[in-house]
């Protein structure tokens, strides 16, 4: 990329222009290509942690009715004199299921990195190609 080409006179517009179009089309081709080889190498990862994720999703929500249910009726139990007890009780439980998944989704938006799952060879690459086409704009190459 760093050399200066020859420049030739003698060559129509329309072979420059034809020129230009295989290497745009040259260059394209390699970043996408260089995407498309980053983004294959991360997808084993994605694709074993899928299933996963979906058997401890069930298993979790499955322990969640559980555990709800049992502490709706503990609940209901000690406010037992009170003829509301149940409703009293599902709020109660409820607006601590709130509280504490409003913890964890803010905990886990803090772990969540999207700069891990970025290309990023691929966006260096484009930066140096960026770097270098202003230099040759501007002619300082």
């Amino acid at each position: 990329m760093n050399h200066r080409a020859t420049v030739d006179h003698n060559r129509s517009v329309a072979e420059i222009t034809a020129e230009l179009k295989d290497e745009t089309k040259e260059f394209l081709y390699t970043r996408y290509e260089m995407l498309k080889a980053e983004i294959q190498e991360k997808w084993p990862k994605l694709k074993a942690a899928f299933p996963l994720l979906a058997i401890g999703l069930l298993l979790l929500i499955t322990g969640w009715l559980m555990l709800n249910a049992g502490l709706t009726a503990l609940l209901a139990h000690i406010l037992a004199p009170n003829p509301f007890r149940w409703v009293f009780s599902f709020l109660i439980v409820g607006g601590l299921w709130i509280i504490l998944g409003a913890i964890a989704v803010y905990f886990g938006k803090v772990q969540l990195n999207p700069k891990s799952l970025l290309p990023a060879r691929t966006i260096k690459v484009l930066q140096k190609d960026k770097l270098w086409l202003q230099k040759e704009a501007t002619g300082k190459l």
